[in-house]
């Protein structure tokens, strides 16, 4: 008898509990909409959540682990990098001096394109 009450209580405590003590926490730009189910490829055990990004998209799936580790931060569409941020971070490496190779390598932007960047500002700043 003892055996059954406790399992009684564990399965209220994953059912009940579990699926639930996430909801409305903020993790960088994701807030935690709603339990999903419990399990991913990579961990069993793991409850997988639907989260809304900052920018409105709601649909958002993580782990709790990848939100309390930060593998996961926003949507898909707010993690590509924006032009002209990439654009600004290329022109000040290079006023710090770096190759455009160095900075090819620093942002993973090509090289062709970290070129053509700077050349194109290097061009207009005559004018």
């Amino acid at each position: 008898m003892v055996a059954n009450a406790h399992m009684v209580d564990v399965k209220f405590y994953e059912d009940f509990i579990l699926p639930s003590y996430l909801i409305g926490e903020r993790f960088d730009r994701l807030t935690v909409r709603k339990y999903v189910k419990r399990g991913s490829t990579h961990n069993p055990n793991s409850a997988i959540w639907e989260c809304e990004c900052d920018c409105g998209k709601k649909g958002v799936l993580a782990s709790s682990s990848e939100l309390r580790k930060g593998v996961i931060r926003c949507c898909s569409a707010c993690a590509k990098p924006k032009k002209s941020s990439s654009l600004f971070q290329v022109l000040k490496l290079k006023n710090q001096g770096f190759t455009v190779r160095q900075i090819a390598q620093k942002t993973s932007i090509s090289k062709s394109t970290v070129s053509r960047w700077v050349s194109l500002v290097s061009g207009s700043a005559g004018l």
